[in-house]
């Protein structure tokens, strides 16, 4: 939540508002997770590169969600440099395992 607070803060909303948004964040992550567990079983050994905004891509996004499916499947997570977001001093490997620097 402190994550999405950032980009949050940027609109004008409540506390509610703010919730609901992370409520509905958290239900896009664990249905992409579902997704990509479901197409992981029918084409097993293939390998799957997903590209989707930042909030959903680092480890508490999409890996959390997928990782509660499915602890058995290796993933790594790509997280773009943002500057003053995300980037080196920003992000630790609890985030990210790579930061594509530009």
């Amino acid at each position: 939540m402190q994550f999405i607070q950032k980009a949050f803060a940027l609109h004008k909303n409540d506390d509610k508002a703010f919730v609901n948004f992370c409520e509905s964040q958290l239900l896009w992550d664990k249905s992409m997770a579902w997704y990509l567990l479901d197409f992981h079983r029918t084409y097993p050994g293939r390998a799957i590169v997903v590209i989707t905004g930042i909030n959903h891509a680092w480890k508490r996004g999409i890996p959390d969600q997928f990782r509660q499916y499915s602890e058995e499947i290796n993933y790594r997570v790509l997280l773009p440099e943002i500057p003053g977001i995300a980037g080196p001093g920003t992000l630790t490997s609890a985030d990210a395992d790579y930061i594509f620097l530009k």
